[in-house]
């Protein structure tokens, strides 16, 4: 996850720290065999016992904690402000160099060398189309220069599944 500013643009973020807790805790439980959204509601439990042992306010927690739930559905619906520019970190990644793409495309397979090569490649495959499928996958202006490089690197991808 990226939260670094591209020197073209500020961090435009309201609450910087609630971004870095989300960011943080969004992926604090993550197993790959979990059913969809899993990690994240398991994550966001555990951000709330961590909140409470420090005394964290309630409407920083309740904040985290919404941050946390999206991240389990990335492309769902609008987001703006610190929930767009968490959300954009985390995919920042799909627009980075090609030989880093790469990479992380294959790091991504170990994650889930459990499941089967053509159920990954049809799981893969449907995701890398749904992020295609939309106009703008990048929701902040921080993050909307990596629009076209993570469609080439995506287009990339699913070339090689589905080849």
């Amino acid at each position: 996850m990226s939260l670094c500013s591209n020197n073209r643009h500020s961090l435009a973020a309201s609450n910087l720290n609630s971004i870095l807790m989300a960011a943080f805790f969004h992926d604090a439980v993550y197993q790959p065999s979990n059913g969809p959204g899993q990690n994240e509601s398991e994550s966001k439990q555990l951000w709330e016992v961590f909140a409470a042992e420090f005394g964290i306010s309630q409407n920083a927690v309740d904040t985290v904690s919404k941050m946390i739930e999206r991240t389990a559905n990335h492309l769902e619906g609008e987001a703006s402000g610190d929930l767009a520019l968490l959300l954009d970190a985390d995919l920042a990644i799909l627009g980075s160099e090609f030989v880093e793409y790469v990479e992380y495309s294959q790091k991504v397979r170990l994650e889930y060398s459990h499941v089967p090569l053509a159920e990954y490649r049809n799981g893969r495959s449907q995701f890398l189309r749904s992020c295609l499928d939309r106009e703008q996958l990048f929701f902040s202006p921080e993050y909307k220069h990596l629009h076209e490089a993570s469609r080439i690197n995506m287009a990339w991808e699913l070339r090689y599944l589905t080849e």
